[in-house]
């Protein structure tokens, strides 16, 4: 009797690897690479979604202009201030940005991938857009509360120096997200260009038109032989009307760019999510590459 479940058990399991060959057991199934397969592959991009993304931007190009161009001029020459404590505000935007940047660029990848009903990238993107407009006009503006000429210098350079750093961190929060977008828009390499050439495009195009703005209203509606305190609403009407349009081109960027789930992010998954230790980036030659081209700037 032993020996006839012996050779049942043996039919039995033979006929169920027969029939199940190649097949992982029940307990295999699991597996968490199931959330890999969620991407559909990725389609060529339409124009009009190229053009939407290519204006996303704009808002920040337009306010880097007037910060690199008019900055010093603005609180030297209207605000006069001390040519060390014009430069001292534009030193405290950039080590803000030079800060800020790793810092966003860190969190918007570790960011869930829908937050608010947003994709990752353009969440941060949004909420730098924010505080960009929030923060431009006071500090291109006389300061609102030192009105009384006994409030001490000191106060009003605190005032400037809160809201450009409001502004950089929303500055870089708009850059980097948006920078990080291409490799989620296309796997494609020629589209990948295209996007960036897109972008940059109305880079210059955002400066060509403060250049153009600011001559009109310092030359033509000012009709000042020099530039001083009267010249102040020719600087803050400008950044209103840089704040007005940026404002609608990154409405039309929102709008016209979907963000689709994160490859970046699945491939992360799938490689039991090893990642390159900060310290190693210091090994890497393209980082001091590309140094010395931003250090003019």
């Amino acid at each position: 009797m032993g020996m006839d479940d012996e050779d049942v058990d043996e039919k039995t399991l033979l006929s169920v690897d027969s029939k199940g060959a190649g097949t992982p057991p029940l307990e295999e199934e699991a597996v968490p690479e199931t959330r890999i397969a969620q991407c559909p592959p990725r389609r060529r991009l339409h124009w009009l979604r190229k053009l939407a993304y290519g204006v996303g931007h704009v808002f920040n190009d337009l306010a880097a202009s007037m910060w690199f161009t008019y900055l010093i001029l603005f609180y030297h020459k209207v605000i006069e201030l001390d040519n060390a404590l014009a430069g001292t505000l534009l030193l405290i935007g950039q080590v803000v940005d030079g800060l800020s940047t790793p810092v966003i660029g860190y969190l918007c990848d570790i960011t869930p991938f829908w937050f608010f009903g947003f994709g990752r990238r353009k969440l941060w993107h949004i909420m730098g857009t924010v505080l960009v407009a929030v923060s431009l006009f006071f500090f291109w503006h006389k300061c609102l509360p030192c009105k009384s000429h006994s409030t001490p210098l000191g106060w009003e350079i605190v005032w400037y120096a809160v809201f450009i750093a409001i502004f950089q961190f929303g500055w870089a929060s708009v850059q980097i997200s948006h920078l990080s977008l291409i490799p989620e828009l296309t796997d494609d390499e020629e589209e990948r260009v295209g996007l960036n050439a897109i972008r940059t495009s109305f880079t210059l195009l955002s400066n060509l038109a403060v250049f153009v703005t600011m001559w009109v209203l310092l030359n033509v509606a000012d009709k000042k032989e020099y530039i001083g305190p009267a010249a102040e609403w020719s600087f803050s009407g400008a950044v209103l009307g840089i704040i007005f349009f940026g404002l609608i081109f990154s409405a039309i960027f929102h709008l016209g760019t979907v963000e689709p789930c994160s490859r970046a992010q699945q491939r992360e998954e799938k490689q039991d999510g090893k990642r390159v230790a900060w310290f190693q980036w210091f090994l890497k030659p393209q980082l001091y590459m590309v140094s010395p081209v931003l250090c003019p700037i």
